[in-house]
């Protein structure tokens, strides 16, 4: 009864933890980032870089736990990213980002806007992005009702993180100067604005009284409308003036936006919707749909399309591995059916799965952990795993019936006889999984919930074998009619000829040690043959990719160029079928955002009938035919697939070995759109005061600074602002025409004795210059990135980069390589899998020397390690799978399970030894007992794999090498084991025997002493 109510209450417990974990794409594996962002209206890349970018990068590097801090500097605009290590509290990081900003403001440009300091979600990408339209609405109207009403409402929901709009102009009113009129008349910018600033501005008028109450009283301003704008009269002197329609153009338009959204070609406003750490996002998906279903009830016309997010990849990776887990619960239990031909005795063993998984549950729910594509696919890949302990426990006691004995002493006897023995094949499980939980870093984030689950889930499996199983079968499998098990099954079918190979490989220990070293030659051979990779590429049933325009381009060109694109896809005969339907954006949510960048997200058919990777191709050759279009795939989150970055003191040098670097990698098989990570110089318009003539007519730099900043419309932090309808609307003045050379030339600078032409008092100049700069940690960084074509991975990739003679030119001109992004995280993986392969064999090692109490016969299961993995290997050869984290996994849990079956078969040797058998018939006594349990097991592990190689969906390209390597390698080394272990068993114990008495002499223990 105690054995009942333990598993009822650890069912319980799992049904309760299944119910509230949180579902999500993958494991969190974010870390504290920190953006800070400082604006300087007007300044060059090069000027800002110097004056607020590096002193803001001296500041936050000195901060204790800095893991990298990137800094990247465009024109008017520096932006420090601030990565903290994963694991260090969010809010004490961005806390000490603050105040070390705040710290540093007394080296910053006087002038300068203090700078923001915000908290980035670092954690894969936002859960739902929808786009907006209403044919009733303009734009601007759209862009309010989202900013003010959808925001609100969908930014109060739970699980809600942050919601960012994109593609939402605001309203100004632009004042377009007419710079020849202004130079006729000898006013300036500066004072243009003043004046305006002066007449659109409402004073703070006080408190006055009515009878014995007080009363705000309230100045009206005179303008509060772009028309009434145009006739304010603009002083040109002592009674003379102009209407301000009569110099400039005032009309109401839309303010430029960090960014602009379209879905099929029409204008839309979009926005993101970003989850809270532990948020469900299929939970969430729901309540934001039931929300906008009841905005759509207000707003008849308003249309919400979906267009991103990781909901319907989340949604499909949970789907199709929690069906690949029932279908390998089902296959497993069928296959032990095969096996036993008892359905007592099926049932017994097949109950252990379900007991077993659901402890997981419960103790992923207290570990806060979440469904995630890791956490299911160790799941799924448990399923065969649990049922082994099951099935060992239930052969035994069904052998122990068929010698005749009734089925509760067979229960109780099996149990004694093989419990030493199955508690050491889970804990050996259990000790390969134990380091991998102690892995750090990004990688670590992805092996953490992996090792919990497994260890967990095979320690639930242990318990249900060793308390729940031999209960059940004393009391309800049947006794056997009759009969000698010692002499009924090892004489007939498969085992008949597995014991010819057996008495061949005892008899010929050389030949089979020569097959043993063959193999593991082999395996080194594979081994150099695969490929390596980080993580494989998803099928997510979108596609994206990325153009970009030249330097200086705006968001209104790029969102032009990006209409033109949108249309050639949709009218591509080869894509039509595919998609269902094209968002672009251009730019992002804030003024980080690159304003030339476009951004395409394709959503694709649920019913179509090419992969993404064939579409993709497709797409590939279409986007060759648009003239101009520089372009390349985008892998979800603005990444290419590839990239090697480095770092250089000059950064002329190393912008030149770059672009030659990045020619040579586009000559690359495998690779295309090959390209800096930087952009071209651009040209810009350099202005150099004649400081000796500009003191002596009185013209101060800062009017020279000012005038060019209005010039060119930007919004200095003294703009003025117009009360209308309610609201401030900014006012934004710049010249009408091009803000060219000549055109800046001719505007009217402030002297002492009236207004001077700009040209007069500084040299005008055409440059090339930077558009962008890149540092990393202090030091210039620039790169080069590929996208990768079908069958190259990215280890293929950097290898074929790195032997190109312009990679290797790099050290001589003083140029150093970084381990940054994919490349760091596919290195940090492979370094700490070689440490956790290390500690599980040494874990391994322990386990076993507890149960043998023996030095050299751990051995014998160790020698046959290494050639378990040749199986793997070759199955991903052979599959054309690369050696990644998926494909490690399955290693890993292949060690595990090939130790178990060895532990099994030595524990069987040495018993039959203690009964009297000699060495050899000992080995060759213990593989025909120990060959049923060893071949149900892998069968069983590998109809359990079956459904997770086969079921398709998102998550298939992570489940399909893991499942590949594990049944590949569990077919290889369940036939290796069986003859080897045994082989390998007579062989060290027949060395023990010869160096026995050499240490014998070393010691002065006796047998005696141990009894």
């Amino acid at each position: 009864m105690p054995v009942i109510v333990l598993f009822l209450v650890l069912a319980i417990g799992g049904v309760f933890g299944f119910r509230a974990l949180p579902i999500a794409l993958s494991p969190d594996t974010s870390f504290p980032v920190a953006v800070v962002a400082a604006v300087d209206p007007g300044a060059s890349p090069l000027e800002i870089s110097q004056s607020v970018t590096e002193p803001l990068e001296d500041a936050v590097t000195a901060i204790p736990g800095v893991h990298h801090v990137l800094s990247q500097t465009s024109s008017g605009l520096a932006t420090v990213t601030v990565e903290f290590s994963i694991g260090d509290n969010p809010d004490a990081a961005i806390a000490a980002v603050r105040a070390a900003v705040a710290s540093a403001q007394a080296r910053l440009p006087p002038n300068l806007q203090p700078p923001s300091v915000t908290k980035l979600d670092a954690q894969g990408g936002p859960a739902l992005v929808y786009a907006a339209a209403d044919p009733s609405l303009s734009r601007l109207a759209l862009s309010e009702l989202v900013r003010i009403r959808i925001k609100t409402t969908l930014s109060d929901l739970p699980g809600v993180s942050a919601l960012a709009v994109l593609g939402a102009p605001t309203p100004e009113i632009n004042i377009a100067v007419d710079p020849a009129r202004l130079a006729a008349l000898g006013l300036t910018l500066p004072a243009l604005q003043q004046q305006i600033r002066a007449a659109a501005s409402i004073p703070q008028a006080g408190i006055g009284t009515l009878g014995e109450q007080e009363a705000a009283v309230q100045t009206l301003a005179g303008y509060n409308s772009a028309a009434s704008l145009g006739d304010l009269p603009v002083v040109l002197g002592p009674g003379t003036s102009v209407p301000l329609a009569a110099i400039a153009s005032v009309h109401e338009a839309a303010a430029p936006t960090a960014s602009l959204a379209r879905l099929d070609g029409a204008p839309v406003v979009a926005f993101e919707i970003w989850q809270s750490p532990g948020a469900d996002v299929l939970r969430l998906s729901s309540a934001v749909q039931t929300t906008l279903d009841g905005l759509t009830a207000l707003y008849p016309h308003l249309v919400f399309t979906r267009v991103g997010g990781t909901v319907d990849a989340t949604r499909s990776t949970y789907d199709t591995t929690i069906e690949a887990l029932l279908e390998g619960l089902l296959l497993a239990t069928a296959t032990v059916w095969l096996f036993l031909r008892d359905t007592r005795a099926t049932l017994i063993a097949a109950l252990a799965m379900p007991l077993a998984l659901l402890p997981a549950f419960l103790v992923l729910m207290l570990a806060g952990q979440s469904l995630n594509s890791i956490t299911l696919l160790a799941l799924a890949l448990v399923v065969g795993i649990l049922v082994d302990d099951a099935i060992v426990e239930i052969e035994n006691i069904e052998r122990h019936i068929a010698m005749g004995k009734r089925p509760y002493r067979a229960a109780l006897d099996a149990a004694d006889e093989i419990g030493p023995a199955v508690v050491a094949t889970s804990f050996a499980i259990i000790a390969v999984f134990l380091p991998v939980s102690m892995m750090q870093g990004v990688v670590g984030q992805y092996f953490k919930p992996f090792g919990l689950t497994v260890a967990v889930a095979v320690f639930a499996s242990l318990l249900v074998a060793r308390l729940f199983t031999p209960v059940l079968a004393a009391f309800f499998l049947r006794p056997s009619p009759g009969g000698s098990w010692p002499q009924t099954p090892a004489r007939r079918g498969w085992l008949a000829g597995y014991q010819k190979w057996l008495d061949y490989g005892l008899a010929n220990p050389r030949i089979s040690l020569a097959v043993a070293g063959g193999v593991l030659l082999l395996t080194v051979a594979i081994a150099t043959q695969l490929p390596s990779g980080f993580l494989p590429l998803e099928d997510r049933d979108q596609s994206q990719f990325a153009f970009t325009l030249p330097p200086g381009s705006t968001v209104a060109a790029s969102d032009a160029q990006a209409a033109k694109v949108i249309a050639q896809l949709r009218r591509a005969p080869s894509l039509q079928h595919d998609i269902q339907s094209v968002f672009a954006l251009t730019g992002g949510a804030t003024q980080l955002a690159d304003q030339k960048q476009v951004l395409v997200i394709i959503l694709l058919n649920a019913h179509r009938r090419r992969t993404e990777a064939q579409f993709e191709a497709a797409l590939r050759s279409v986007l060759d035919q648009i003239p101009d279009l520089d372009w390349h795939m985008d892998n979800f989150g603005d990444n290419r697939d590839v990239e090697l970055d480095f770092t250089g003191d000059d950064p002329a040098i190393l912008d030149q070995a770059m672009r030659r670097f990045a020619d040579a990698t586009a000559l690359l098989p495998g690779l295309s759109h090959a390209g800096t990570t930087l952009p071209p110089y651009a040209t810009e318009i350099s202005v150099t005061p004649k400081s000796a003539l500009a003191s002596t007519l009185g013209v101060s730099a800062g009017e020279v600074a000012t005038t060019l900043a209005l010039a060119t419309g930007t919004v200095l932090p003294d703009a003025p602002v117009l009360a209308e309808n309610g609201k401030q609307v900014p006012l934004r003045l710049e010249l009408s025409g091009e803000a060219n050379e000549a055109a800046l030339g001719e505007l009217p600078i402030q002297a002492g004795t009236g207004a001077v032409p700009l040209a007069l008092v500084a040299n005008l100049g055409v440059q090339p210059g930077p558009a962008e700069v890149t540092r990393l940690d202090r030091t210039s960084m620039e790169g080069v990135a590929a996208d990768l074509l079908p069958g190259t991975t990215i280890g293929q990739a950097l290898q074929a980069m790195r032997a190109l003679p312009a990679y290797r030119s790099l050290t001589d001109a003083g140029i150093s390589e970084l381990e940054v992004g994919p490349v760091e995280f596919m290195n940090e993986m492979f370094s700490q899998l070689g440490f956790a392969l290390g500690g599980g064999v040494l874990a391994l090692l322990g386990v076993m020397l507890l149960l043998f109490r023996n030095w050299l016969q751990p051995l014998t299961i160790l020698a046959v390690l290494p050639l378990s993995i040749g199986g793997a290997l070759l199955a991903l050869l052979i599959g054309g799978f690369a050696l990644d984290l998926s494909s490690s996994i399955g290693l890993l849990t292949l060690l595990g399970i090939v130790t178990k079956n060895g532990i099994l078969i030595v524990d069987a040797a040495l018993a039959e030894e203690r009964n009297g058998l000699g060495r050899l018939d000992a080995a060759r006594a213990a593989g025909l007992r120990r060959a049923r349990p060893v071949v149900m097991t892998t069968m069983a592990m590998v109809a359990g794999m079956i459904p997770v190689a086969l079921v398709g969906g998102t998550g298939a390209s992570l489940r399909l090498p893991m499942a590949v390597a594990l049944m590949g390698g569990l077919i290889v080394s369940t036939a290796l084991s069986l003859i080897l272990v045994p082989v390998f068993y007579v062989m060290i114990g027949n060395f023990t025997d010869r160096i026995a008495p050499v240490f014998g002499r070393l010691v002065s223990t006796v047998p005696e002493d141990f009894t």
